[in-house]
């Protein structure tokens, strides 16, 4: 075993140990604040320090055996550990992969054990990668890359991943900085190599890195407003363009937006509209119909003054944001005495709400987007389709066209009944004290021929935690919102106590003192998009109005969100009917969060509300109902198959559907992680090949000059290695082996002198080469000794 020199294995080590480190620990600091598993920075800091020292440990002994058993026995121990403890180590990864959420029972052994895992075998491979120069060099380009993108959107991955990003930085520029000039270090006098000059400079790099981290940073981005102007000007032109000819095409390939069906919004929400009557939608009763349906596409939470965006979809919980939704709604029945009333009076809930079923078949349209039902209850999707409803807006996992077919069950509730309007102003946040069970209980009763699921135990914890989220980033304003705004919500709503009447008071201010038309200003200026339509322009259409309730709901205090989709008027109630909407009943509204009842939908666009409180039905699903039928598994040209029962289909569930989807992408990418290895074998195969031909077709002076510049490397690989500006003579000297020596005598006679040798002489160099090979094996393992051959090729 050898001597451990401090000296020595600091300059054969440190740069490496301290790369995979600054690279491992501070990605995973990133995302494990990004991925919100709350686990603290500190372990995962230690863990990759301590697991980069066990590989530089495990690099350092050339005899390994013991290192090997103490590792052997170690993990013996940890396995029989685990089996004995019952360490939940796969439902770590399925909690890490899912939910993520920390509310999670055993979230933080979960975190701790499968990012502990993944970034043990994460400092492994990036330690033995980062032993070549130009893995090091691309690894910075790469990070310098992510830095640059990161400060580009204007995001910040915390103080202790920046340290380490710019340390790995600094470290890289300096080692290309040595490459580029190479002389450097012995003009200088110091008469040392690059990668010692480099390994002393560690400490340096260190510190630049802890100053960048620690630079002072603006509140607000810098906007460069100048160069904004331009880059808006020419997306405004480039956007248009792209309207017309998406409108002539037909559709878009990605998330919906109702500038996809005729409105021209120029990248933001206003403009004018182009109507379109090409069919988007088929929507099919399965039940009594309700008077009108309003689909919902996409949900967004992020005003920025000139639009909405999504920065936040709530997908990180147990159970999916619409069952969430609905649970809260259900539990706001409950405590308003609304289900002990239908106890006595069997039509008593028939005057609140409605179990009602709608199937959506796509027609003209062509988005990810999964359009739905507000309270929905159950969607169910033919297996073939891949979906994600984890969050507030729905997705397919690719994009969906003509034949695309689902259905949804839904709660429709009767916005002009007295119980539920008394229910909505009288709606406050409590704690949750009813078991799981009871609710399961509440809802098979009330909700017939729906199948909701099971509700954690946990969920009043859930609920909390979702309400503060909801009020923390459904209430964001930028500073654009100028101050009349603040005073405008504040006047409306000063007369009403609770968050649904000061809605309903902007939602009646805006219907009835604004103007609807389609064609409104154009033009506007460079101020606040809702600040332009309340006090200058006055006139728009849904967009501006959504948009106007939204930010006069968060003006005062209240959590909204934008929502994008269809208003689908239902034409008559029978049963099984199906009609289409066309493209112009694309429309936009509002939803406001009333604490203790959850999201509940506002409409200040003049001509819609008519639409959203019209006529109630008064017919509701019962346990006598027949079979529901399923949505039929089309496809583009065929014809709808029979239906099937409900069973028949695949009823999205987070935990069900997403371990399909892994399964499926596991499977993928194991196939082709396969076929990666496989190329790269056969490569490294067809090129050692052609390397021992050339070798063999050639003179015996050329395989001289070859199996020397092998011979060097297997040398280096056994630690002997030549020093820059030595000689080979004086190499060989210090080498003291004889037939080194002569090995050399010949190298120099071809290389210098130009003389052809005997086959003799470089009989000799082979088999010296040969002798060489077998020690580099036992002495650096056959990992090393693989990697050292890609190198000498």
């Amino acid at each position: 075993m050898n001597n451990i020199n401090f000296k020595t294995v600091y300059e054969k080590y440190a740069v490496r140990l301290m790369s995979a480190i600054c690279l491992c620990a501070g990605f995973s600091l990133y995302f494990n604040s990004l991925l919100n598993t709350e686990l603290s920075g500190a372990v995962l800091f230690f863990a990759a320090v301590i697991s980069a020292a066990l590989f530089a440990v495990f690099n350092f002994y050339n005899k390994k055996l013991m290192f090997y058993t103490v590792i052997l026995l170690f993990a013996v121990l940890i396995v029989s550990l685990v089996l004995l403890l019952e360490i939940p180590v796969a439902d770590s990864f399925n909690w890490l992969f899912y939910s993520r959420s920390p509310l999670a029972e055993h979230a933080l052994t979960y975190s701790l054990i499968s990012q502990i895992i993944l970034l043990f075998a994460a400092v492994g491979v990036t330690f033995c990668l980062l032993y070549f120069k130009y893995a090091r060099l691309a690894a910075g380009a790469g990070l310098l890359t992510f830095c640059i993108i990161m400060a580009v959107f204007e995001r910040s991955a915390g103080f202790a991943p920046i340290l380490l990003f710019f340390s790995f930085i600094f470290t890289v520029l300096h080692e290309w900085l040595l490459i580029l000039f190479p002389q450097s270090p012995i003009s200088l006098g110091i008469g040392i190599s690059r990668k010692t000059a480099l390994t002393y400079l560690l400490p340096f790099m260190i510190i630049a890195g802890f100053i960048t981290a620690i630079l002072p940073s603006r509140q607000e981005p810098i906007r460069w407003d100048f160069v904004r102007n331009i880059i808006k000007e020419v997306q405004n032109i480039v956007t248009t363009i792209g309207e017309q000819i998406s409108i002539s095409l037909g559709s878009r390939d990605y998330e919906f937006s109702i500038s996809m069906t005729g409105y021209s919004d120029l990248g933001n929400i206003g403009g004018a509209i182009a109507d379109s009557d090409k069919l988007a939608v088929r929507i099919t009763n399965h039940t009594d119909a309700a008077s009108h349906i309003f689909l919902t596409g996409s949900v967004m939470d992020y005003y920025t003054g000139r639009g909405w965006i999504r920065t936040n979809n709530f997908n990180h919980y147990p159970m999916p944001e619409y069952k969430l939704d609905v649970l809260e709604f259900v539990l706001a029945l409950h405590y308003g005495g609304v289900f002990d009333e239908s106890d006595k009076d069997e039509n008593a809930l028939g005057e609140i709400f409605a179990v009602r079923e709608i199937g959506i078949e796509y027609l003209g349209s062509r988005t990810r987007t999964m359009f739905h039902v507000s309270k929905m209850m159950q969607v169910a999707v033919p297996g073939s389709y891949r979906t994600d409803t984890s969050g507030s807006s729905l997705f397919f996992e690719r994009s969906a066209g003509a034949g695309t077919a689902y259905r949804v069950i839904y709660a429709d509730f009767n916005y002009n009944s007295e119980v539920f309007t008394d229910l909505l102003e009288n709606s406050i946040h409590r704690a949750h004290d009813i078991e799981s069970r009871r609710l399961e209980q509440l809802i098979s009763a009330h909700f017939s021929g729906v199948s909701f699921g099971r509700i954690p135990e946990n969920y009043a914890q859930i609920l909390e935690v979702r309400r503060r989220e909801i009020h923390s980033v459904y209430t964001q304003l930028p500073d654009s919102v100028p101050e009349r705004v603040y005073a405008l919500a504040r006047e409306i709503t000063a007369d009403y106590d609770s968050d649904y009447l000061k809605m309903s008071a902007l939602e009646q201010f805006l219907s009835s003192n604004y103007t609807y038309t389609k064609t409104p200003q154009v033009s506007l200026d460079d101020g606040d998009f809702a600040d332009s339509f309340l006090f200058e322009m006055q006139e728009g259409f849904c967009t501006y109005f959504a948009t106007a309730a939204a930010v006069l709901g968060r003006a005062a205090g209240i959590p909204t969100r934008y929502v994008q989709g269809y208003s689908a008027p239902a034409g008559t109630t029978a049963n099984f009917q199906s009609w289409s909407i066309p493209e112009n009943t694309a429309h936009a509204w509002v939803e406001a969060y009333i604490d203790g009842a959850g999201w509940v939908p506002f409409e200040p666009s003049p001509t819609f509300s008519e639409a959203r409180y019209g006529e109630w039905i008064n017919r509701r699903i019962t346990a006598s109902t027949p079979a529901i039928p399923a949505a039929p598994q089309t496809r583009p040209g065929t014809a709808p198959s029979t239906p099937a029962s409900i069973d028949s289909l695949e009823s999205v569930e987070p935990d069900d559907g997403l371990q399909s989807i892994y399964l499926f992408i596991f499977i993928i990418g194991t196939a082709i992680i396969i076929v990666a290895f496989l190329a790269v074998f056969i490569g490294i195969y067809t090129a050692a090949w052609r390397a021992r031909k050339k070798y063999k077709t050639s003179s015996p002076a050329q395989r001289l000059l070859m199996d020397y510049k092998t011979i060097l490397l297997l040398l280096e690989l056994s630690g002997n290695e030549k020093i820059p500006h030595e000689t080979a003579k004086l190499f060989a000297l210090r080498m003291n082996d004889e037939t080194f020596i002569k090995i050399t005598d010949s190298f120099e006679k071809v290389r210098y002198g130009g003389e052809n040798i005997s086959a003799e002489e470089a009989g000799i160099a082979a088999d010296f080469k040969e002798s060489l090979l077998k020690q580099a094996k036992k002495i650096r393992g056959k990992l090393n000794y693989f990697l050292y051959l890609i190198k000498l090729r």
